[in-house]
C-alpha cells in the first residue's frame, strides 16, 4: 500500500511538470523554425518574433483570471478549460495558411497556456510553504528545466526532417497528454482547498498590491524575466540568422540555457537553508550583472561569437533560476489562503517583463550581441536595486529563521 501511495505521488508530480513545462514549451520549441516561417510567408523576422509578442501578452493577461478564477471553482476545472482553450490555438497554428492565422492561434494558445502558468506555483504552495517551498520549487525546477532543454532541440529536429508545422502538431498532442494525466492523476484534494476560499477579488488584489515584499519580489522578477525574453526573442535571429548556425544544431546549442536554470535551481536548491534567501537573490542578480558584462566587453571588442553569446547566455539563466526560485517563495508564502490570486498576480507581473521585452525586440531592427549585452546588464542591476530599496534585509533575517 505504501509504494502504491509514492508511485501516485511520483505520477503525480510528472504530471504537475508536464502541466507546468506547456507555456514554456509552447515557446521554446518554434523558436529554430521562425526563420523558415518568415521565408513560407513571405514576411520579415520582426513580423514573425510578434507571434511570441502576442503570445506572451495573452499568457501575461489570463494570469489575473485563471488565479482568482482557481481559487473559486477549483485548480483542477480551471486547468481543464485552460488546456483546452490551448488545444483550438494550436490546431489554428498547426493549420495557419497566413502568417496573420498564425499569429491569431498563438495568442489563442497563450490565453490557454495561461492556466498552467498561473496554476502550477499555487499548487506546489497549496503543499508546501516557507524554506521549504524554496527547496521543493528548486527540484522541481531541476525536473522543469531537463524537459525545457528538450524543446528548441526538438523544434531544431522538426525544422531539419520535416517543417514549421510538426512543432505545432508535437504542441497539440502535448497538450492532450496533460488533459489526460490531469483527469487521472491530480487529486481532487487540490480543489477542496481552495473551494473554501471566497474573498473577494478586489479585496485580495488590495492586499497583494499593499505588500511591499510581495511587490518587491514581483517587480525583480519582472526585470529579470525581461532579460530572459531579450535572449529568447533574439537568439534564433543572433545565431540562426546572423551567424549562419543550422537550425538543429540551435535547438543543441539552446539546451545550454537550460543547463544553467538546472544548474542554478540545483546550487538553490543545495544552500537555501545553509545560507538563506536574501543571500541566494543577491548571488542571484550579481552572476545576471556579470554575465551581461561578459558579452559587453566580447562583443566591442570581437566580432560576434556564437561561444561568447551562449557562455553569456549560461551564465544568465544560472542566476535566473536562483531568482526565479526564491522570490516565488518569498512572495507566495504569506498568502496561503488567497495562493492562487497570489500566483496570478506574481505570473502576470513576472511575463508582463517578457510580454514588454517580446514586443520591443520585435518592434526594432536591432538585434546584435551588445544591445542584449546592455540588456543583460541593465536586467540584473535594476532588479538589484529595486529589490533593495524596496525591502529591509531584517525582514528576509526574520524570515530565513522561521
Amino acid at each position: 500500500m505504501k509504494k502504491r501511495v509514492v508511485f501516485l505521488r511520483y505520477i503525480e508530480f510528472f504530471s504537475l511538470i508536464l502541466i507546468a513545462s506547456l507555456s514554456q514549451f509552447a515557446t521554446d520549441i518554434y523558436l529554430p523554425s521562425l526563420p523558415a516561417i518568415a521565408d513560407f510567408f513571405g514576411v520579415d523576422m520582426n513580423t514573425c518574433q510578434l507571434s511570441i509578442a502576442l503570445y506572451m501578452l495573452a499568457l501575461t493577461f489570463t494570469q489575473l483570471f485563471w488565479g482568482p478564477c482557481s481559487d473559486l471553482v477549483g485548480r483542477k476545472k480551471t486547468l481543464y478549460t485552460g488546456l483546452m482553450i490551448s488545444i483550438f490555438g494550436t490546431i489554428l497554428c498547426a493549420k495557419a495558411s497566413s502568417i496573420r492565422v498564425l499569429i491569431i492561434g498563438r495568442f489563442i494558445q497563450g490565453l490557454g497556456n495561461g492556466a498552467a502558468a498561473a496554476l502550477f506555483r499555487a499548487t506546489l504552495r497549496d503543499t508546501f510553504t516557507g524554506k521549504e517551498l524554496a527547496r521543493i520549487a528548486s527540484y522541481f525546477s531541476n525536473f522543469l528545466v531537463i524537459v525545457l532543454m528538450l524543446a528548441p532541440m526538438i523544434g531544431g529536429f522538426f525544422q531539419k526532417y520535416y517543417t514549421w508545422r510538426a512543432s505545432f502538431i508535437f504542441l497539440l498532442f502535448w497538450s492532450v497528454l496533460c488533459v489526460i494525466f490531469l483527469k487521472f492523476t491530480i487529486h481532487k484534494s487540490q480543489k477542496s482547498k481552495t473551494k473554501n476560499t471566497r474573498s473577494s477579488w478586489k479585496l485580495a488584489y488590495k492586499r497583494l498590491l499593499k505588500s511591499r515584499l510581495f511587490m518587491a519580489c514581483c517587480l525583480s522578477n519582472f526585470l529579470t524575466y525581461a532579460g530572459m525574453f531579450a535572449w529568447i526573442t533574439s537568439s534564433s535571429s543572433l545565431l540562426i540568422d546572423q551567424m549562419q548556425m543550422p537550425p538543429i544544431q540551435f535547438g543543441v546549442w539552446s539546451g545550454v540555457t537550460g543547463a544553467g536554470l538546472m544548474l542554478g535551481a540545483f546550487f538553490n536548491g543545495a544552500f537555501v537553508k545553509k545560507f538563506g534567501i536574501i543571500k541566494m537573490l543577491y548571488w542571484g542578480w550579481s552572476i545576471i550583472i556579470f554575465s551581461g558584462l561578459i558579452l559587453i566587453l566580447t562583443s566591442l571588442l570581437f566580432d560576434p561569437i556564437a561561444l561568447a553569446l551562449l557562455i553569456s547566455a549560461f551564465s544568465f539563466f544560472v542566476g535566473a533560476s536562483l531568482v526565479f526560485s526564491n522570490t516565488n517563495a518569498t512572495a507566495l508564502s504569506p498568502f496561503g489562503d488567497i495562493a492562487g490570486t497570489a500566483s496570478g498576480l506574481y505570473s502576470f507581473i513576472q511575463l508582463s517583463g517578457g510580454a514588454t521585452m517580446s514586443y520591443l525586440i520585435a518592434s526594432i531592427n536591432e538585434s546584435g550581441s551588445l544591445l542584449l549585452g546592455v540588456i543583460f546588464f541593465l536586467s540584473g542591476s535594476s532588479a538589484l536595486l529595486t529589490f533593495f530599496l524596496m525591502t529591509k534585509q531584517t525582514y528576509f533575517s526574520n524570515l530565513s529563521d522561521s
